[in-house]
């Protein structure tokens, strides 16, 4: 009977474990968001590609990176924009959901927007079909690795 105690207390020790893993799991998913990227091509032929990657993989995935493919030759007038570009990220972060682009043109349309922690372009003809949908927290962690604060250019 002990050895059945101790097989039990194991077991649903380690369910608990598994639990949890899986809970931190969820919403670190949650919190970074997902990178989708969605494409249709119309016609009886079209093809149709979904891609979602969760931010958190893109984020750790830019740590692998080696520091020698992330070494462009940018003009040294490129160091304000990125700045910019990191300041209006961070910015956008703080404001409601909004459209902030929406035109359309015969048979054509683009409509760029914050969603939630994402920042959505659409753009959509009658060939096709192109959604993507990216989390702002890892735009961000791309600028920061491409030009580290401090890093100057």
């Amino acid at each position: 009977m002990a050895s059945r105690n101790r097989f039990l207390l194991s077991f649903g020790g380690t369910v608990i474990a598994l639990f949890f893993c899986l809970l931190f799991l969820t919403a670190s998913v949650h919190r970074a968001g997902v990178l989708k990227i969605q494409y249709t091509e119309y016609g009886p032929h079209g093809d149709h590609i979904s891609l979602y990657i969760p931010g958190f993989v893109v984020q750790t995935a830019l740590g692998f990176v080696p520091k020698s493919a992330l070494d462009f030759d940018l003009d040294p007038g490129t160091e304000p924009w990125i700045y910019l570009a990191m300041e209006s990220i961070s910015e956008l972060e703080k404001i409601p959901d909004a459209v902030f682009v929406e035109v359309e043109s015969g048979n054509e349309t683009v409509l760029i927007r914050k969603e939630g922690i994402n920042l959505t372009i659409d753009v959509e003809n009658s060939d096709e079909k192109v959604h993507l949908s990216i989390p702002m927290n890892s735009v961000k962690a791309v600028l920061n690795r491409i030009n580290p604060p401090g890093a100057g250019i």
